[in-house]
């Protein structure tokens, strides 16, 4: 008789050699933490985007209020704060990875184009989105 914890054991022995490990590598866990880190930074955006009043003058009471008023509050707002410096890092490692494995040789070019101007627009982005709220809050 086999007992209970010896067919689960089994099963997660074959799930995470034959199911999991063929389809990972070292090289994929930096695409992965990418694509984490986007999903967190809409889920956190949309989160304090409910308590977005766009007053510049309220910047501080309105954000003292969500720390105090919401459960998770701040560490929402530390998570998309560092989410930013972690998406530039990530997608900047992520590209260079992928030019010092020199994919582009063999892969398909709309990986690439895509890629591209994804390289291009997020940081342009960023830096569009800082002059207006440095501006803004002069």
């Amino acid at each position: 008789m086999v007992s209970l914890s010896s067919m689960v054991f089994s099963y997660l022995n074959f799930f995470v050699n034959r199911l999991v490990l063929p389809f990972t590598s070292v090289t994929s866990i930096i695409g992965f933490m990418l694509l984490l880190t986007i999903v967190m930074q809409l889920l956190s955006g949309f989160f304090l985007g409910w308590y977005y009043i766009p007053e510049p003058g309220l910047v501080i009471e309105l954000r003292e209020e969500m720390f105090n008023d919401t459960r998770f509050g701040a560490e929402v707002f530390y998570m998309h704060v560092r989410g930013v410096d972690t998406l530039m890092v990530l997608s900047y490692t992520h590209i260079l990875k992928k030019i010092y494995l020199k994919n582009y040789i063999s892969s398909e070019s709309d990986g690439w184009l895509l890629g591209g101007y994804a390289f291009f627009l997020v940081p342009l982005h960023y830096c569009t989105w800082y002059l207006i709220k440095c501006y803004s809050l002069k």
